[in-house]
């Protein structure tokens, strides 16, 4: 991100004075973290749009190799021939930005989600911005306003929210159902109606497509559709989908870009379909959308290098990204295949345990960015955690405690948040990827019955 933008971003996104959130219970805050250690390679933990934390145990065994949550020296062991060759080529032709390999990565993307369009940039939070300020969303772009605001699920990475106060926006945080920890379309209606009370005109809903499962957007739209007829505005409120954990989930045999009004993703490393580095994409059938934020992109464009028609950001992807990836989508289907595999072997030797097991709507094909487990307690979730620790087995939380609970969004809007507080106090997430073999599967499956 550019210093001017996010300068601009800093002072422009204050909430106005007479808009404040429902009183929230004083929280303690925590102290200083630790500055992690280096995370190797291949030792990176899936997330949200953006989201980095260490894997490895702190206490191995010592009899014990490690299992990390993600293995990319196994997957890049797969492709190393063919990766080299396509990064030599970026070297060979010298197009680091804007190289032959963004344009066919492009019309890969939009190809596989059944979309016009996809404008590839270099984070998963950038191409949330970029989509908000395509939109005209919030104070930063010059057409939004101050008060806009974008209904977002408490229970995700920060990147969500924090794409929406950079636009200059209001996030209001809205809950999730139970079952798939996926946006409630029932809060979202609490949500329009916490935004109204504070003088706030709801411009979007930011549907976030957790551990692989494509949110309910047929029942998203039309709560959309019920609000957009109590209102006086006519402009649009979109429908946008975080699809980040979620490239090649389908619901009603349709991408998650099909579904949304726009999709944005990261192709983090540890992603469904993840690089070697930061990197995204904006995703839509809108022509008019995305020929604004190509603009957007790359400082506000215009028809010329120095001719800028709007505010905008440095956020291309380089070349040796699109690279990387299109290298990795021929292997994206047969790693599903495998997680799909892995997760069901999970379940079936999980499944009379008195753990929350991951399950699917049955109209959907899962992704499988995670597999997430519920205990029945903080504390029964500590004990599991310390005994893969113990085995040298890593684990983490996807998500500790809501985005509203963090210290830079406190003062924001929420509706209540039930279901998010509970799953921040039970799920944890244990190790999950395509080439995890069959004996390290069952070793953490024997982990966790042993500690049940």
């Amino acid at each position: 991100m550019t210093n001017h933008l996010l300068s601009h971003a800093q002072s422009s996104p204050t909430l106005p004075e007479s808009v404040s959130s429902e009183p929230v219970p004083p929280v303690s805050v925590p102290p200083e973290p630790v500055p992690p250690e280096p995370i190797p390679l291949g030792a990176v933990p899936r997330s949200a749009v953006g989201q980095e934390a260490p894997l490895r145990s702190t206490n191995p065994s010592p009899t014990s190799p490690p299992i990390p949550m993600v293995d990319l020296h196994a997957q890049q062991r797969q492709l190393r021939r063919s990766l080299e060759a396509r990064l030599f080529s970026v070297l060979d032709h010298g197009l680091y930005l804007n190289g032959p390999e963004i344009e066919e990565l492009e019309d890969k993307l939009g190809s596989y989600c059944g979309v016009r369009h996809a404008v590839s940039c270099s984070s998963g939070t950038d191409s949330l911005l970029i989509a908000l300020m395509g939109l005209g969303i919030g104070s930063v772009c010059g057409e939004g306003s101050a008060r806009d605001a974008v209904l977002v699920p408490s229970f995700t990475f920060a990147a969500s929210a924090e794409a929406v106060v950079l636009a200059g926006a209001v996030p209001v945080f809205v809950d999730i159902e139970r079952q798939f920890y996926l946006i409630d379309p029932s809060s979202v209606s609490e949500g329009f109606s916490i935004a109204r009370q504070h003088g706030l005109t709801v411009r979007a809903v930011l549907a976030v497509d957790l551990f692989g499962i494509a949110a309910d957007y047929r029942a998203l739209r039309s709560e959309i559709g019920r609000q957009q007829a109590k209102s006086d505005s006519k402009t649009k409120i979109a429908l946008i989908s975080d699809m980040a954990q979620a490239f090649g989930a389908r619901r009603a045999n349709q991408s998650c870009a099909q579904l949304a009004d726009i999709a944005c993703t990261s192709f983090f490393p540890s992603k469904p379909l993840g690089g070697y580095g930061d990197s995204g994409a904006v995703l839509s059938h809108d022509t008019r959308f995305i020929e604004r934020v190509r603009s957007i992109r790359t400082h506000g464009q215009g028809a010329s290098r120095y001719d800028h028609v709007r505010v905008g950001a440095t956020a291309r992807m380089d070349s040796f990204q699109a690279a990387v990836l299109l290298e990795k989508f021929k292997t994206l289907d047969d790693e599903r295949a495998k997680r799909t595999r892995i997760a069901q072997n999970y379940s079936d030797s999980l499944r009379d345990t008195a753990l929350t097991l991951p399950t699917t709507p049955p109209d959907c094909v899962n992704a499988w960015a995670q597999y997430t487990l519920g205990a029945n307690s903080s504390e029964q979730r500590n004990t599991l955690m310390q005994a893969l620790k113990e085995q040298n087995i890593a684990s983490t939380i996807f998500y500790p405690r809501g985005v509203s609970e963090q210290i830079p969004y406190r003062r924001y809007p929420r509706t209540r948040l039930p279901n998010t507080e509970r799953a921040a106090s039970e799920v944890f997430s244990i190790p999950f990827h395509p080439y995890l073999d069959a004996a390290d599967q069952d070793r953490v499956i024997t982990a966790l019955r042993r500690a049940l």
